[in-house]
């Protein structure tokens, strides 16, 4: 039986540039710290092989003690060979000649497909890949292929797009993949991990990202051990089993809440903690709740303040969708500034995109409180 780890996109050195200096900062070395979780697995479980699906950095300049720490740690895990396959972000020279690379370490250069054959264990062994050198790969890899010797274990390590020919990331057709016969193809690209699947005789997907960077990437993410035998010279009679093992504690989570019926700040508050509490969401929690609901234009919500209270949560972000219990047909027709103030917005407040929506609502009503002579309450 083979066992190995694939992973993906795991960008180490991003900017985080929504972040502040001093969050960006902490993120990184969280970032490297579920690498460093996955490498010791790597060591603990005695896993004999890896394959890295492209963007293991998030730039083709990372940062020299970025480029010592992950070469660092790989080679520590010395039992273990690790392939690399370089993606649209961790392309081209700079990134994999600015240091020797570990024995164990191969890194797959060009855009071309090629191969290394190695002995893991009882198993012979042969993976296939390609680096991106630019920021593009337009052409699929693995087109005019022949095809692999299926007396081998044949492992496609790859950053690539599926089915979309115009992509500009290695656009691979699943009709290619399918006559190529890889008995696995680890995939690299998509954050998002996908279910396994098949093509013909060939197990592939995607891995996603070993950890979350923002809320388009929501979930507890982490990697694919997979462990497959393969039997008979010529009928290869193929024995797979794939599982998700995650690495990291952090994870981006999305959620609406209803703040119908809320009159006052206090009211939304204790909506928003009964979700947290109900949800289980904690302190390794990247949070963003969409508020929705009807609220009276008495209840002016700040989105600052409450974003900025202790939720037991790492952050929290909220979005304000909910809509005004404003009599609108009354401001339609109204003859006076009011209505005035209404017509104005009233493009705003249908626009069909959200974020002008929220604006125009707020804008409402602070613009009838004004009106009315009332006091804001924040």
């Amino acid at each position: 039986m083979l066992t190995f780890l694939h992973t993906a996109d795991i960008h180490l050195d991003p900017p985080f540039s929504s972040l502040s200096p001093q969050q960006a900062s902490k993120r990184r070395e969280q970032l490297r710290a579920t690498f460093q979780s996955m490498i010791q697995y790597i060591r603990d479980e005695q896993i004999p092989l890896a394959l890295i699906s492209g963007d293991l950095f998030d730039s083709p300049t990372p940062q020299m003690d970025t480029l010592r720490f992950a070469f660092s740690a790989m080679e520590a895990a010395q039992n273990c060979r690790f392939f690399i396959s370089p993606g649209n972000h961790d392309y081209g020279s700079k990134v994999w000649d600015a240091f020797p690379l570990p024995q164990n370490v191969t890194v797959f250069r060009g855009g071309q497909l090629s191969f290394r054959t190695c002995r893991i264990g009882e198993h012979e062994v042969t993976v296939w890949g390609w680096g991106f050198e630019t920021e593009s790969l337009s052409k699929d890899p693995l087109l005019g292929f022949g095809g692999v010797d299926t007396r081998r274990i044949n492992l496609l390590c790859a950053h690539c797009t599926l089915d979309k020919p115009d992509s500009p990331y290695a656009p691979v057709s699943k009709k290619e993949l399918r006559a190529a016969g890889f008995d696995y193809a680890a995939l690299g690209h998509v954050h998002n991990a996908e279910h396994m699947k098949k093509l013909g005789n060939t197990y592939y997907a995607y891995a996603g990202c070993l950890e979350g960077r923002s809320f388009d990437e929501i979930g507890k993410k982490g990697a694919y051990l997979i462990r497959l035998e393969k039997e008979g010279d010529q009928n290869n009679s193929l024995s797979f089993h794939a599982k998700r093992i995650r690495f990291t504690r952090r994870h981006y989570e999305q959620d609406t809440l209803d703040i119908t019926g809320a009159e006052q700040m206090q009211d939304v508050t204790q909506k928003v903690a009964q979700l947290i509490s109900d949800r289980g969401y904690d302190a390794d929690t990247f949070l963003r709740i969409i508020l929705r609901g009807q609220v009276p234009t008495s209840l002016l919500l700040s989105i600052p303040v409450l974003e900025d209270q202790d939720w037991g949560v790492e952050m929290l972000r909220l979005i304000d969708q909910t809509t005004p219990m404003i009599a609108q047909d009354e401001l339609e027709h109204d003859p006076t500034i009011r209505g005035a103030f209404y017509k104005q917005l009233k493009p705003m407040l249908e626009n069909d995109d959200a974020q002008i929506q929220a604006t125009a609502r707020l804008a409402l009503q602070l613009g009838l409180h004004a009106l009315n002579g009332e006091e804001l309450p924040w």
